[in-house]
């Protein structure tokens, strides 16, 4: 993970704004990485409560459709790959 992504829509889910928040890579400590996360989502916040917007957080893993799009042909591939 090389960033958070926020973004803020309206109250029919249309996107309005969007914001790229970097974050530390692999090699950098445990702590470094905590420390800048803990300010992006500090960041994160702040834009959601000067926008008065709530916060909803999601964590999405495409594993498992990573492997499963390696087991199929490459039109099929090429398909799904479009929906990740």
């Amino acid at each position: 993970m090389d960033h958070l992504a926020v973004t803020e829509t309206d109250a029919f889910g249309n996107l309005l704004r969007t914001k790229r928040l970097p974050l530390l890579r692999e090699h950098a400590s445990s702590g470094q990485r905590s420390a800048v996360l803990s300010d992006a989502l500090t960041e994160a916040v702040r834009w959601a409560r000067h926008a008065r917007k709530p916060v909803v957080a999601e964590d999405l893993d495409f594993t498992a459709k990573k492997k499963a799009v390696a087991q199929l042909s490459p039109n099929g591939a090429r398909m799904l790959s479009g929906l990740l």
